[in-house]
């Protein structure tokens, strides 16, 4: 006779075959990334697993059923907020990019200092790794969020964010006998003269 652990299983081992797709497009309908709602399903299955002698057989579907809603309601949630806080900083780059072209536009340079800044620009961008330029690129030029980008190529935001961040570096370095306000004017063009 098989115990109770060896059924347990072989129940959430049957729920896992039956009821995984209708878990995963439940999960999809709150987050709308198949990615994300498989890995919840699967989260919510080892939650089970874990959990399975605190929760009666019977209820296994319906436990399964609440902490996938419970984990796509709190993902919406946080991606709510850092939708927020990424369109906050939109909004301000734009302000400020805004007040850079009005600086420029009053500016008196001259074409050899712009060209010798655009030289060093490019030279810097063409001694970065081929991921910090393609990060860099595809965030400036492409105006592409640190989350669009590390789903494009396969890596971490946080990765996405070190990347750009020693770019800037290495740019505002490379750039500092022009000083500060200069060399942030460069960057916020950057995307308008890296061709």
């Amino acid at each position: 006779m098989e115990d109770r652990d060896s059924i347990s299983f072989k129940m959430i081992e049957h729920l896992h075959k039956v009821q995984r797709k209708t878990l995963e497009d439940f999960a999809f309908s709150y987050v709308h990334d198949k990615a994300i709602a498989q890995d919840m399903v699967s989260e919510a299955f080892i939650a089970l697993i874990t959990n399975r002698s605190q929760v009666a057989p019977e209820k296994y579907l319906d436990y399964l059923h609440a902490t996938v809603r419970y984990r796509s309601i709190s993902y919406r949630r946080k991606d709510t907020g850092h939708k927020e806080v990424h369109d906050n900083i939109a909004r301000k780059e734009k302000n400020m990019m805004e007040h850079w072209t009005r600086t420029i536009e009053n500016n008196t340079f001259s074409v050899v200092q712009s060209q010798e800044i655009m030289r060093i620009y490019r030279q810097v961008l063409s001694n970065a790794s081929p991921l910090s330029r393609t990060i860099f690129e595809m965030s400036r030029r492409d105006d592409k969020s640190r989350k669009e980008i590390a789903a494009e190529l396969g890596i971490s935001e946080n990765k996405v964010k070190y990347e750009t961040q020693k770019l800037l570096n290495e740019l505002r370095s490379a750039l500092s006998d022009y000083g500060d306000l200069f060399s942030l004017i460069v960057l916020v063009l950057t995307g308008l003269h890296a061709g």
